[in-house]
């Protein structure tokens, strides 16, 4: 492979890794800031969400810590912050099926079958 296509995979690599990077920062202030119709362009805007989030809180950081620590501290709370959000839509999508789920198989109920959950308990 010549220089100038592993100069420009190299280059491609490390751009989806900052877009990457700028994604994770800013899903969840997106999610909070988008309503509505909005809501559409939600993977547009959050990497230039992300950008922002990471020069304020880096402005404010770098005086204390220096560069790779103020990165690593942004980086990790961002994903931490990321992984809560997509577990708490994980548990409220369950909860929202949970509650649009029928009370019994309509299939059982014309056979007649009765719901173990309802059945009488014979002691």
């Amino acid at each position: 492979m010549s220089d100038a296509y592993y100069v420009a995979l190299h280059g491609l690599s490390g751009g989806l890794t900052i877009l990457a990077v700028l994604m994770v920062l800013g899903i969840v202030p997106t999610h909070l800031l988008l309503r509505g119709a909005l809501r559409r362009a939600f993977w547009l805007v959050a990497p230039l969400v992300g950008w922002a989030v990471l020069v304020v809180t880096a402005y404010m950081l770098l005086p204390a810590l220096n560069l790779g620590l103020t990165l690593l501290l942004i980086t990790g709370a961002g994903v931490l912050t990321t992984a809560a959000w997509v577990l708490w839509r994980v548990a409220r999508w369950r909860m929202e099926r949970r509650e649009r789920q029928p009370a019994g198989s309509t299939a059982a109920t014309a056979a007649g079958i009765p719901r173990p959950d309802l059945a009488p308990v014979m002691v």
